[in-house]
Order: structure tokens, then C-alpha cells, then sequence
């Protein structure tokens, strides 16, 4: 292969690894569980970085389930004090 043919090769190749998605890695297209595609992978990294963006259904049925809350919590009293 001519080298004038490799560089054009490599040119007009606009898949590479430098424009990957960085939550997925995919080139061509993003993976079913990236987060830039999932909203529920976005809302559950949400609540996990501040449970104030819990959903008051999912506040219920966390409740229900038995789950302890703690001082950084917006919806929920510290009672600790």
C-alpha cells in the first residue's frame, strides 16, 4: 500500500478511539447502558449524588422497603439530634 493511500485512509477515518464516548467507550454508537443515552441510569446516578432528587414515589416505596436515611437527605428529618 502507497503511503499517500494510508494517509488518506487514515483521514478520512472519522471513527477513532479520541472521539469514544466517555461513559461507554463506544466510537460508532453509544452502548444500551450508557448513561448518556439511559435516562435511568441518569436518574439513578442523580439520587445517588443527592437523594433530594428522589421522586416522592421512590421515597415511599424506599421507606416501605426499610431503607435508612441519613443526614444529607433533603426530604427527610435528621432525627439523630
Amino acid at each position: 500500500m502507497s503511503s499517500s493511500l494510508v494517509e488518506t485512509v487514515y483521514i478520512s477515518n472519522k471513527y477513532c478511539v479520541e472521539n469514544a464516548c466517555k461513559a461507554c467507550g463506544g466510537v460508532i454508537r453509544h452502548e444500551a447502558e450508557c448513561l448518556m443515552v439511559n435516562p435511568l441510569l441518569q436518574y439513578a446516578v442523580e439520587i445517588v449524588e443527592d437523594a433530594g432528587n428522589l421522586w416522592i414515589g421512590d421515597i415511599i416505596l424506599l421507606n416501605g422497603l426499610g431503607v435508612i436515611w441519613k443526614n444529607n437527605c433533603r426530604t427527610c428529618k435528621d432525627t439523630s439530634k
